[in-house]
């Protein structure tokens, strides 16, 4: 096990969260429809709380491991739509740049539901 699968293990372990990770079907993801990639559905059980992401892995590895999700997924809340266009190189008035906006908020959402507590830790794998 490497450094970074060690610490998405003892975040896990630290914050009591069990992960789930299970293939689904694949396919060509709508930023990317030139490459087939597989997908995977990825559970959080935490306090009681369950919150589920669809993943999908990349082309250098096709695999999915925990170190792969809690790195990737939002770990800030993305403020104002104008802000994150301009963090973000999207333009206000793209309705791709708004959908991806949604997504993020989104996700972020079930981020601060499951772990308002420990987002510092979180924040610290990359």
């Amino acid at each position: 096990m490497n450094e970074y699968d060690k610490q998405a293990k003892k975040f896990l372990v630290d914050s009591k969260t069990k992960c789930t990770i299970k293939e689904i079907e694949g396919g060509y993801p709508d930023w990317d429809v030139s490459h087939f990639r597989r997908q995977y559905n990825c559970t959080f059980t935490r306090n009681g709380k369950r919150r589920s992401f669809k993943f999908w892995a990349s082309l250098a590895e096709g695999t999915c491991r925990e170190y792969d999700i809690l790195s990737c997924i939002t770990k800030y809340d993305p403020g104002h739509y104008e802000n994150f266009c301009a963090n973000f190189g999207y333009d206000t008035d793209s309705r791709r740049g708004y959908k991806i906006y949604k997504g993020v908020v989104k996700e972020w959402q079930k981020v601060q539901l499951l772990w308002s507590d420990c987002l510092e830790q979180l924040a610290e794998i990359n």
